[in-house]
């Protein structure tokens, strides 16, 4: 079983790459890129509490802001709102905007050949 991947993707706006792994000894940072500078997202990046930017110009901007929730709480509470206001489709996340990210990640398994049992059925 392979415990690191790497995606690169092109898409509209530029490039993007992409590392995960299940072994790896991390620190959990994540960091974006882009023409203007870099943004640092301070571990845990999946529950973050701090962020860096650091611009091209020089200029360093941190940010701090207190976790709250245990995770995810943002997203809870948009779904939440669509399911009051019966709504069935996000405006942040569309359907479109969805189907665009399955096709990316089929194409990665389709590249890496990758199958899931039920897949053989």
């Amino acid at each position: 079983m392979d415990v690191f991947a790497s995606l690169n993707v092109r898409h509209e706006r530029g490039i993007a790459q992409l590392f995960c792994g299940l072994d790896m000894q991390g620190r959990g940072d994540a960091l974006i890129g882009g023409t203007l500078g870099t943004v640092t997202i301070h571990e845990n990046w999946w529950n973050p509490a701090r962020a860096t930017i650091h611009y091209t110009d020089g200029r360093t901007i941190e940010l701090d802001e207190p976790f709250s929730g245990g995770g995810l709480n943002y997203e809870a509470a948009h779904f939440c709102e669509l399911l009051r206001t019966g709504k069935t489709e996000s405006p942040v996340m569309t359907h479109a905007t969805s189907m665009r990210m399955i096709a990316m990640i089929d194409a990665a398994r389709r590249d890496l050949n990758l199958r899931f049992p039920f897949e053989d059925e």
